[in-house]
């Protein structure tokens, strides 16, 4: 074995698998036979042939006995990492040094457990989990071994920075790379250190310097082969410092050889950053259909390989893309898709938490959100009203609500967390089933009450458990997450969510893994969060009673529903809506009365929708006989004048805007202009807070004959 292993050292893999054949097997020697298939897996890899390497690992991890030969079964496990690494399906590799670097710990290889962590560091930067590889960084800079100052090393260090944009740490690591680097540095890490110089230029905006960097690095990488992996990624990171600095011919050249080279060693990882180069370069050819299918490829591409850093970056490119096709075709739908792809990217950039990014994508999207068209509309009665709310349930005549809508469908089929915010009554389940209705995933909406569940069960309820995992744990359950699975997961109440659960739900949400209750093994679920709540997560947060970090995984969008009251018109709306509703199931029909109509504008709803909701039911239900929903049949709570509703804020504010209104209309005799100068307002302020607070014309009439 051992010379077949010389054989491989020696670049010879052929030769050393015809030397392992035929060898004679130690009789029962299971660590025997574990070994000779890790031989054989490293063979296979140099011979190119990754599935039966993988194999070959797979064996031999299950040759090797639990709780023994800890740093063989490490083995195992980081050369099936590298395997993964190689193959450009990091986040499989970084599972796989887990285990290693749990393995080689046991074992007490400490130098094999600093290798492994500095691999999964750069699979964990690759997949986007920025914070997590800084952890690896920060672990590593703690130990003394002399590789940690080798020029491979702070290479990767510095990679790492650039993805966070530190621009002082990326500095320093470069100047410490100098230092290191002497005619014994191997040419490939001379070459890596060229494009590192070339990601700091363009990170800075410096396009000639990038180039300059990459044409160097280029030379040098030719001086290993006319085709490898190292020149298919700088060709194609010269392709962009083109673009950048508008030589498109150029350009267009350097990303078609950059694909054929890549194509042709297997470096599938840069495909997908240049379906985006090609994309850009497409549209600046006037050729805006081809553009848009690259980019979209571009997304599609890191989506499948479940990566965020590229994907966040197409993400964005794409939002470019329809901002600019805006421009010239004039299409609301460019802007629709331009919010969704930003508000995609600022979802990314916040679970890999890189400051600079999430502060310049959430100010675009604030920028888009006024841009976004919104129309009032005109709504309908009877059936046609019916059937319109049957769509997602949402009636409204409101101006705030249509541009809701307006968010909510475009950003429906995009990656970012939704928060959805307002008093408790106001429709938040409702958008949160619309969102899911319209994001097109495959999987179902699963509801989950943070504040109904017993904190106690809250972890069973999310995750799930396995028999005997705790008292009354009969049977192995799938949690909320299991069952959202390629769904929508809709968490109302968040805010009631207790610290420990914090934690553990934002595990989820930065890595997608969970393990239920009673296990040690991860899970994975691809399941869009969306949250909602009655409480300020802000204040909370203030208070140390709700995590700053999970607050920031949860709220890329903000749907903030207003209170009923604030709604204009939409009360009566709505209880025609309802009325409407009732009757179709009673096989009546039900008129609302002009003074009930009336009562119903005044009430403020403290309740909201759901107040409103229930008792119109109560109601019309004894509005059968006569046909009227009439000011007859309100509670006496309704009747109540705002005064006596006791603590409520709400109705305290309401009722002295008001009184202040109708007493300044009343001194000015009905005279909105001199009422508005006697309240020290503009008149369109006062019309605002007229309308705002359903004050009727025949209210204000009255006003002004007092």
């Amino acid at each position: 074995m051992l010379e077949a292993l010389d054989l491989l050292v020696q670049g010879k893999p052929d030769q050393a698998l015809e030397r392992i054949k035929g060898l004679p097997l130690p009789e029962s020697s299971t660590t025997y036979l574990a070994r000779l298939e890790i031989l054989r897996a490293r063979i296979s890899k140099a011979q190119g042939d990754f599935e039966l390497a993988e194999r070959s690992l797979e064996r031999a991890r299950y040759l090797l006995p639990d709780g023994a030969l800890a740093g063989l079964r490490g083995a195992v496990e980081y050369q099936l990492g590298i395997l993964y690494k190689s193959a450009s399906e990091f986040q499989v590799a970084a599972r796989s040094f887990e285990k290693a670097i749990t393995q080689f710990q046991k074992a007490g290889l400490k130098e094999w457990r600093h290798r492994t962590i500095f691999n999964r560091m750069i699979a964990l930067r690759k997949v986007g989990n920025l914070s997590k590889a800084h952890e690896d960084l920060l672990q590593l800079n703690q130990t003394s071994l002399d590789l940690l100052r080798s020029n491979k090393y702070l290479n990767e260090f510095a990679r790492l920075y650039l993805a966070l944009e530190d621009d002082h740490q990326v500095r320093k690591h470069l100047e410490m790379i100098a230092q290191a680097t002497d005619e014994n540095t191997p040419i490939r890490s001379r070459v890596i250190t060229h494009e590192v110089w070339a990601d700091y230029h363009k990170l800075r905006g410096e396009w000639p310097e990038a180039l300059a960097a990459i044409d160097a690095g280029l030379e040098l990488a030719y001086k290993i082969s006319e085709q490898n992996d190292l020149v298919g990624e700088l060709l194609r990171r010269r392709a962009w410092a083109l673009y950048e600095l508008e030589r498109s011919d150029e350009a267009f050249s350097a990303a078609k050889r950059s694909l054929e080279v890549c194509e042709r060693v297997g470096e599938v990882y840069e495909i997908g950053a240049l379906f985006r180069t090609l994309g850009l370069l497409a549209e600046r050819r006037n050729e805006p259909a081809e553009g848009e299918n690259l980019l979209l490829k571009a997304v599609e591409f890191y989506r499948d390989k479940d990566e965020k850093y590229e994907r966040a970056f197409s993400h964005m490119a794409l939002a470019g893309f329809y901002e600019r096709a805006h421009e010239s075709r004039k299409r609301e739908d460019d802007l629709r898709e331009a919010f969704r792809h930003m508000a995609s990217a600022l979802g990314l950039f916040d679970e890999m938490g890189i400051a600079p990014r999430i502060a310049q994508t959430r100010a675009h999207l604030d920028a888009l959100t006024e841009r976004l068209p919104s129309k009032p509309f005109t709504p309908p009665d009877g059936q046609t009203l019916a059937a319109l709310g049957k769509v997602h349930g949402i009636i409204s005549a409101d101006v705030s609500i249509a541009k809701l809508l307006e968010v909510l469908d475009t950003v429906a089929p995009s990656d970012a967390a939704v928060l959805i915010t307002g008093e408790t009554g106001t429709g938040k389940e409702l958008f949160a089933r619309a969102l899911h209705k319209l994001s097109g995933r495959k999987g179902d909406l699963v509801i989950v009450n943070c504040a109904a569940i017993p904190d106690e069960l809250m972890e069973s309820e999310l995750f799930g458990h396995l028999k005997g995992s705790f008292t009354g744990a009969h049977r192995d359950r799938a949690g909320k997450f299991a069952q959202a699975d390629k769904g929508t997961l809709f968490l109302d109440e968040i805010g009631d969510l207790s610290p420990r659960l914090q934690a553990k739900l934002l595990r989820v949400l930065q890595d997608g893994i969970y393990s239920p209750v009673g296990s040690d093994e991860d899970c994975h679920a691809d399941v869009r969060v969306v949250s909602a709540t009655n409480r300020d997560l802000a204040a909370l947060v203030t208070r140390g009673r709700f995590r700053r970090d999970l607050l920031y995984r949860l709220n890329h969008v903000v749907l903030a529903l207003p209170a009923l009251r604030d709604r204009g018109e939409d009360a009566v709306l709505l209880t025609r809506y309802f009325i409407h509703e009732i009757g179709t199931r009673l096989g009546r029909k039900i008129a609302l009365d002009p003074h009930a109509e009336d009562k119903i504008r005044e009430y403020p709803w403290p309740g909201n929708v759901r107040e409103l909701q229930s008792l119109v039911g109560r109601m019309a239900l004894f509005a059968r006989d006569t046909g009227h929903l009439s000011v007859d049949l309100f509670p006496e709570s309704v009747l109540t004048p705002v005064e006596d509703f006791g603590s409520d804020l709400a109705s305290i504010v309401l009722k002295a805007e008001k009184d202040a209104i109708l007493a300044a209309l009343t001194r000015a005799r009905g005279n909105k202009a001199a009422a508005a100068r006697i309240l020290g307002v503009s008149r369109s302020t006062l019309n605002d807070k007229i309308a705002r607070l359903n004050l009727s014309a025949e209210r204000i009439a009255r006003a002004a004959r007092a």
